[in-house]
This record gives C-alpha cells, structure tokens and sequence, in this order.
C-alpha cells in the first residue's frame, strides 16, 4: 500500500507549493514501505538463515520486526488520512 497505492494522486495538484508537500507525502510512503518489506524480509532472515543465533540472542526478533512494520504502515496511514488533521502545525507541513 505504501509504495504503489498511497503515493498516487487524490486530486490535481495546482501550485509548486502543493506539488512540494506530494513529494514529501510520497518520500515518508517510501520510507514506511521500505521498513515494512526491510522488516519482513528479516523475519524470514533471522527464521531460516540466523535461526540458532536468533533463538539464543534474540528470541523475539519475530515481535519486534512486526511491531516495527505494524508502526511504518500505522505513520503512512496516518499521513494518507491528514485531512482529519489539518490544524496540527506538522501536517500542515506536508498536506
């Protein structure tokens, strides 16, 4: 969702200032996308390649990178769905 889905247009953008805040709003998608597939992809690192050492020194990797993912996509749902902040002085920085 962060990296196709989100990062597609609501409206037309009108003004530089607008088309500014879409690049920002699609650099955060990006970002939360890029941590969710990073963090999916070390789960099945750490379950099928690292298993021993995971078990031993880091027993709740699979807790952790879920969390870690379930907070990327829970910022890039909150930034999609600005509109119902639109007074707080940081989502006036990117709607």
């Amino acid at each position: 969702m962060c990296l196709t889905t989100f990062q597609k247009s609501d409206h037309q953008l009108h003004t530089p200032e607008q088309e500014m805040k879409k690049k920002r709003r699609n650099l955060i998608y990006q970002i939360c996308g890029f941590i969710i597939v990073a963090s999916i992809g070390l789960i099945g690192l750490f379950s099928f390649a690292l298993k021993d050492w995971a078990e031993e020194n880091f027993s709740n990797y699979v807790y952790v990178f879920e969390w870690t993912a379930l907070w990327a996509f829970g910022l890039s749902w909150l930034v999609k769905g600005s509109e119902l902040f639109k007074n707080f002085a940081i989502t006036k920085m990117i709607r």
